[in-house]
């Protein structure tokens, strides 16, 4: 529903790989909801600024994004790796690069947020460094430390970092 609500108020337009772009700011922004009994003047819909650009289909590994507007959820590695329950079916061998919550593909390669990249100024976003720098699972698989798990707070974090080391390790 948020991105329904988004639309709706004006932030942007459903971008092909179904997140919403902004003119300003790309996809990189949360949405928030907030309900008021207060009226508000209607909002100006954003026209559709994607065009005949096909980026986030052409980059998706897994081939998630089926057609323009059209994601199968359960083809996307944040879905795998986040939401799915069970194991990551073997057709995805090989195509879940270093990933382990989540996936950022189909945005990174979006001319939009190329276009407005810029370092955030919040504090709690800033990692300091790109983590792909520091390891990879492969090389923590051969560095593990057993008690590792137990230092990890967010179980469903826990859970996708498990499933991604123990398959990486198969």
């Amino acid at each position: 529903m948020d991105k329904a609500w988004a639309l709706r108020a004006g932030l942007g337009w459903m971008g092909k790989h179904t997140n919403i772009i902004n003119l300003e700011w790309g996809s990189w922004f949360f949405i928030a909801n907030v309900f008021t009994n207060l009226e508000f003047p209607p909002s100006v819909v954003v026209e559709d600024h994607c065009g005949s650009c096909t980026a986030c289909i052409d980059a998706c590994p897994t081939d998630a994004i089926r057609q323009e507007y059209v994601v199968d959820g359960s083809r996307c590695i944040s879905f795998l790796t986040i939401e799915n329950k069970g194991e990551i079916a073997g057709e995805f061998e090989g195509k879940m690069e270093e990933w382990i919550f989540g996936c950022d593909i189909c945005q990174d390669v979006c001319p939009w947020n190329i276009k407005f990249k810029q370092e955030t100024k919040t504090p709690d976003f800033k990692s300091g460094s790109n983590i792909s720098d520091e390891f990879s699972l492969s090389s923590l698989n051969k560095e593990f430390d057993p008690d590792f798990f137990d230092k990890i707070e967010n179980d469903q974090f826990k859970k996708s970092l498990q499933r991604a080391l123990f398959s990486e390790a198969n």
